[in-house]
């Protein structure tokens, strides 16, 4: 679980510098965010 914390955190910074660019990259990280949230609750879950 630690590694997948430190790799959902590099994740984050790529976005946030990844963000300052169109709308369209926005919307398409935020949907590939909650995907990856969605996948890390199930995995908990099971």
């Amino acid at each position: 679980m630690g590694s997948e914390t430190v790799q959902v955190a590099s994740l984050s910074n790529i976005v946030l510098t990844w963000v300052s660019g169109s709308p369209e990259q926005v919307v398409f990280l935020a949907a590939s965010l909650i995907g990856l949230a969605i996948l890390l609750k199930r995995d908990r879950i099971l």
